[in-house]
């Protein structure tokens, strides 16, 4: 199967159409919050030195922010194509080569998307209207809880596949 038709078995298998409708109110979002989103989560990367060890110095850590807001922009405005997967595979075999976990990769999408949604569900002076900002939540630890998931059995897969190869490597 082509790089392509990968792409497009995922997508209909995970229900979404390359350009959907809802991406330009995502785009909307991610445009206005993922700044400030970003600028949270790398500064709990820089106060975590198993994290910030993965960077060689400030410069490089404000490339990989860019170029994750780029990513992040570019998949609701130029739609789920070719190039976002391109961007997605080069993302993976950057951490691949820096050795970071996808633990760390997760739980990051994890937090970045925490505050992206509650940006998009309770937004500017709603904020302060106490069942948006509960609705955000809920549906902020839902995210989070199933990227948890997600962390955990990928890790165990990855673990799994590692114990069977290292036994098949000493035979």
């Amino acid at each position: 199967m082509t790089t392509h038709g990968h792409l497009a078995e995922r997508l209909n298998y995970y229900g979404l159409d390359a350009h959907d409708a809802d991406f330009k109110g995502v785009a909307q979002a991610i445009e206005k919050y993922i700044e400030p989103a970003l600028s949270d989560f790398y500064d709990e990367v820089k106060a975590r030195g198993d994290l910030a060890g993965k960077f060689t110095d400030a410069a490089s850590m404000a490339r990989a922010r860019s170029a994750q807001a780029r990513h992040w922009k570019g998949a609701f405005t130029e739609g789920l194509d070719d190039n976002f997967l391109k961007r997605s595979n080069h993302i993976g075999g950057v951490h691949a080569r820096i050795g970071l976990d996808p633990t760390w990769y997760i739980g990051s999408y994890a937090r970045i998307l925490n505050d992206l949604l509650l940006h998009m569900v309770a937004p500017g002076w709603r904020r302060y209207l106490p069942w948006n900002r509960a609705r955000a939540r809920r549906i902020a630890a839902l995210v989070k809880v199933s990227l948890l998931d997600m962390d955990i059995a990928l890790s165990s897969y990855f673990t799994d596949v590692s114990l069977k190869v290292n036994a098949l490597n000493t035979v």
